[in-house]
């Protein structure tokens, strides 16, 4: 018995050293992170926590760049740089990604919004804003411009999102609030991330395709401080997913809706591919179908990250609304 209670405390002072270990290495490297890539933009001090912005090119409207969930800001670098040409763009990183601090766990669909335009506010940069969203970025920017309607001149939507999943797909079922194995995940992830042992997993990660070097860096690098923010803004989907589905009309606001064609193929749950071929483009259609002055296009050869898989394709969508909010004609319907 003697030894039994001695092996568990050997044991129990081992697991100590080791995530003490963990979390001394895992300080050090976020340090080392901070120092390697400061932020290319600025920091903004808003309620509930520090926000970096980075806004570069001049013109009106002004660009508003919403990643997806877990993504920092720089995953938009090479979109940015090319629609910076053509007018203002500004990208951000929400609460606890990237470069921005933590906001005690803000995933509020509304408050996320109104933390942005606050940003925005502090940094001087003026209405109108052409909203571009990304994936769970797409129903963010619908809560924008929801809330704040004379502020948004148009809309891009970069394989977002279906804001109406939940009424028409039967693979999606309403899910407002955490599964345990859920919450049980996202805890387990976040210890591993303070522990330093995300970090250690990532240090032979691959480089995607099309991915440019500075984004793959900083997404390894930011990625385990991140993941906490990450895991809450997932559980936060369908609070976010329905709360955009409440959007009935952009009005004559020119969009353009971006739908991968690989997302076409892929249900995520048991189904026909036929079947949820028809239910995806369906829902996509019905986002552009919230603006009488909209153009939906299928982007061939991509993933779910258009923006990083095709620039090109995203930053002439985002200029064909930018032109069409400027000049009032209708947006483009070429979909090359």
């Amino acid at each position: 018995m003697k030894w039994a209670k001695r092996g568990a405390l050997g044991l129990a002072v081992v697991l100590g050293v080791i995530v003490l270990s963990g979390l001394i290495w895992e300080r050090r490297s976020r340090s080392t992170a901070m120092r390697a890539f400061p932020p290319p933009g600025q920091i903004v001090d808003v309620e509930g926590g520090p926000l970096h912005l980075n806004c570069t090119g001049q013109g009106q409207p002004t660009v508003v760049l919403e990643a997806g969930a877990s993504q920092p800001s720089i995953a938009w670098s090479t979109v940015q740089i090319a629609v910076a040409d053509f007018t203002r763009v500004c990208s951000y990183d929400r609460a606890g990604i990237g470069w921005s601090a933590d906001a005690d766990g803000d995933t509020d669909p509304e408050g996320v919004a109104r933390r942005l335009r606050a940003a925005l506010t502090a940094a001087d940069v003026s209405p109108p804003f052409v909203m571009v969203g990304q994936s769970i970025g797409g129903p963010l920017a619908m809560i924008f411009g929801d809330l704040y309607p004379g502020d948004v001149a148009g809309y891009v939507f970069v394989d977002s999102a279906d804001p109406d999943r939940y009424d028409m797909a039967p693979v999606h079922p309403p899910a407002a609030l955490q599964s345990k194995a859920q919450a049980l995940a996202g805890a387990v992830s976040s210890v591993s991330a303070e522990i330093g042992f995300t970090r250690w997993q990532m240090r032979n990660a691959r480089q995607p395709a099309h991915w440019p070097d500075d984004v793959f860096a900083v997404a390894v690098a930011f990625t385990p401080q991140s993941t906490p923010a990450g895991r809450r803004e997932q559980a936060a989907a369908p609070a976010i997913v329905e709360r955009a589905a409440e959007v009935e009309s952009f009005g004559s606001a020119p969009v353009v809706v971006l739908t991968a064609e690989s997302s076409l193929r892929n249900a995520g749950a048991p189904m026909e591919a036929e079947e949820w071929a028809r239910l995806r483009l369906e829902m996509q259609g019905a986002i552009a179908a919230r603006s009488s002055n909209s153009a939906h296009r299928i982007v061939e050869r991509v993933g779910h990250n258009i923006h990083l898989d095709d620039p090109a394709e995203t930053a002439r969508a985002i200029r064909d609304v930018v032109t069409s909010a400027r000049t009032g004609d209708a947006v483009s319907q070429d979909e090359r």
